[in-house]
């Protein structure tokens, strides 16, 4: 009898080990097939060509395609970029990548290019030509973003550019393709409206939520 029973009791032993490794094997295989999901439907940027905050060696590539114009794009930029750059972009978790995606006014064109130019002269100098818009950000029903107004507000906010060359390169549309080319690449990226993020590929849209922004971040860390 007591054979019986030791021989029962490894016997139920083997099968509970049996079961646990099973069970590892099932939620290994669940987690890799979920990554690769999770990838496969990734879109592809050629992020050289957009303005980058925070390190190029960051884990998470997030792009915004927005409008200066825009007023969501300014709820962004005053209530959750803040909160973005502090906890993510400056500890080296997300590299921030800016789209022209002009759409309000023709207006809106102009403020692109001036963008454009001023990264094209000093990259770094871009990210104070896009606080200082968005901080004098007007009404989107009128036409605001002049030449003279976007020159003048760079004059004031952004440092470190020829703002001679700025007004002359803003005239000609010396930009004009490069801003054609991020609008293009929203396009075939399917964007409808501003903003709109892409988390490693992966398109965000709501901007104004911080957590469900914190949790889109936390899966591709």
């Amino acid at each position: 009898m007591k054979g019986d029973t030791s021989s029962g009791n490894s016997r139920a032993r083997l099968i509970r080990v049996a079961i646990s490794i099973a069970a590892i094997l099932l939620a290994v295989l669940i987690f890799v097939v979920a990554t690769v999901l999770l990838h496969a439907h990734a879109l592809a940027f050629d992020y050289s060509t957009f303005p980058m905050l925070g390190s190029s060696r960051a884990p998470v590539k997030m792009v915004e395609f927005a409008d200066f114009k825009c007023p969501p794009c300014k709820v962004f930029h005053d209530r959750i970029f803040p909160l973005l750059k502090r906890q993510y972009i400056d500890t080296d978790i997300v590299s921030f990548y800016f789209a022209n995606f002009p759409i309000v006014g023709p207006d809106s064109t102009t403020a692109a290019i001036a963008g454009e130019t001023i990264f094209h002269q000093n990259p770094g100098a871009f990210w104070d030509y896009y606080d200082a818009v968005y901080r004098n950000q007007g009404d989107d029903n009128e036409e605001w973003a002049t030449p003279d107004f976007l020159i003048n507000l760079a004059r004031a906010f952004v440092p470190g550019i020829d703002h001679q060359k700025l007004a002359e390169d803003i005239a000609r549309n010396a930009y004009k393709s490069a801003m054609t080319a991020d609008h293009s690449a929203g396009i075939r990226a399917g964007v409808r409206a501003t903003p709109t993020f892409f988390i490693n590929g992966h398109e965000f849209l709501d901007f104004s939520d911080w957590d469900a922004l914190k949790a889109a971040i936390a899966k591709f860390r």
